[in-house]
């Protein structure tokens, strides 16, 4: 399906730009987004594809180049869209310059995974690019521009600290340094997102690389956004009005008897509580060593393998969960609510996204995750049953969760489960622990707990293993390498 949908794409991207040039040699802001959109949709499916990098960074500066000369002529009925295509396009444009020159690579144990290590910049390097060819410059801001070029757990040394300071520090030299050009107000934007991020929050700088954008219309356009944002605390503390209703609407679905009901509402009172994202171990590794943070749908344009970023973006804007305007990068990563004594080690029973759990730090849940009874693309956007909003806090949750679980005992297995959304971006710092079977996840789960000590590394030990490899046994050699051990028995 892929490979027909790449196949589609860039034709289509093409034909976009030749139509363009047909019909108008000025073409309107409508028509210089379509094209934009088209050129970045066939980026994300080559990359989705895991094909060779076909991203050409000429191509993405025309489709900017056309949207700011666009802005000039006429305004724009919603800038949200418009902030939106110039993120994803600064992002691909960052992306397809980054050559890896700052950074050293070494392997995992035998396997093909790669542990990324960022060579820090120094003062000696900004005089050195200062003096260079503008390309050098460019290549080393599309490198530092990345917020999550450093790791941001507890286990990062100071001078590391320091390190990433000492670079943030150089970005906004650098940009002056480069003639006024497509590629510098490319570059201001990730600069812009790269000090407005809440691993950096550098306010002033931002404001510096707004004013660094030669576009006077785009950059009041990103300005006004600035200013508008909402805190995710305050997004999760409106969902505190609507959560009741919501969960009014959970019984009346699921027609439990009053003993019931009550039982479950004392329950839920004391019951733990996680919030869990599922992925596969080769994306866990690439999280932990190269990205260090869980990608969203914002930047991989799927959800479970399906393309589905517009109709996202609509229901995240129509409930609340992200504003109209908001295109920062870290928005949000969606995983699921378990709550149980298990819940951090096996997460949810029936996983459709990768038989890895990674668990998220309770402070995390508790002041900027909100939940939904069922997956808010497919059937949690809409109503429930009594009209209410889909979105819960994560204590009515817990008790959503556990009415779905009496209902499944009584009568059957409920299609729904509780969703979690976390809003701003989960990074490596977020991560309380992580959850792999053992059978496949052996090797992943000893460099984890040797790189990361701050994250609980719980391997999951199927019947099978512990029948042939014996319980002491096991046990000694988690002892021994940090691990924790779940045993699946029968």
């Amino acid at each position: 399906m892929l490979a027909l949908m790449s196949e589609v794409a860039t034709p289509e991207a093409e034909e976009f730009h030749s139509k363009a040039s047909e019909t108008s040699a000025t073409p309107g802001l409508e028509e210089a987004l379509k094209v934009a959109r088209s050129e970045i949709t066939s980026h994300d499916v080559r990359r989705v594809e895991q094909a060779k990098d076909l991203r050409d960074p000429e191509k993405l500066k025309d489709c900017f180049e056309g949207v700011t000369s666009a802005l000039e002529r006429e305004q724009p009925a919603d800038s949200g869209q418009v902030a939106e295509v110039v993120s994803r396009l600064s992002r691909e444009f960052r992306r397809s310059e980054v050559k890896g020159l700052y950074n050293s690579y070494s392997k995992i144990g035998k396997s093909e995974r790669v542990i990324r290590e960022p060579i820090p910049l120094n003062q000696a390097d900004l005089a050195g690019l200062n003096v260079g060819l503008a390309q050098e410059r460019i290549q080393a801001l599309a490198e530092i521009t990345d917020p999550f070029r450093f790791r941001h757990d507890q286990d990062t040394r100071t001078a590391t600290r320091e390190a990433a300071k000492a670079e943030a520090d150089m970005i906004i030299p650098l940009l002056r340094h480069l003639p006024e050009s497509s590629e510098r107000d490319l570059l201001a934007v990730e600069a812009w997102k790269f000090f407005e991020h809440k691993y950096v929050a550098r306010p002033e700088e931002a404001a510096m690389a707004l004013e660094l954008i030669s576009s006077h219309e785009l950059e009041q356009i990103l300005k006004s956004i600035q200013e508008n944002h909402v805190p995710a605390q305050e997004r999760v503390a409106a969902a505190e009005e609507k959560s009741p209703a919501a969960l009014a609407a959970v019984y009346a679905r699921l027609h439990l008897d009053q003993g019931t009901a009550e039982k479950v509402h004392e329950e839920a009172q004391a019951a733990e509580r996680a919030g869990v994202v599922h992925t596969k171990p080769e994306v866990l590794a690439r999280v932990l060593f190269d990205s260090h943070r869980l990608l969203g749908y914002g930047e991989i344009e799927t959800s479970g393998g399906t393309p589905d970023s517009t109709r996202r973006q609509n229901m995240e804007s129509r409930t609340g969960r992200r504003e109209k305007d908001d295109v920062l990068e870290s928005r949000i990563v969606y995983g699921a609510l378990a709550a149980g004594p298990d819940s951090k080690a096996v997460g949810l029973g029936d996983n459709r996204y990768g038989e890895c759990a990674v668990t998220i730090k309770p402070e995390v849940v508790e002041t900027r995750t909100t939940f939904s009874y069922g997956d808010s693309l497919r059937d949690g956007s809409a109503p429930l049953l009594s009209g209410a909003e889909n979105i819960l806090t994560v204590d009515d949750a817990v008790e959503a969760e556990l009415l779905r679980r009496e209902y499944e005992g009584e009568r059957g297995r409920d299609p729904y489960y509780v969703e979690a959304q976390i809003l701003g971006g989960v990074g490596v710092e977020d991560i309380e622990s992580v959850s792999l079977p053992f059978n496949t996840g052996r090797e992943l789960a000893t460099t984890i707990a040797r790189e990361y000590p701050h994250i609980e590394v719980i391997v999951r030990v199927d019947q099978s293993t512990i029948d042939s490899v014996g319980k002491e046994k096991l046990e000694a050699e988690a002892t021994k390498l940090g691990l924790t051990l779940f045993f699946e028995e029968y």
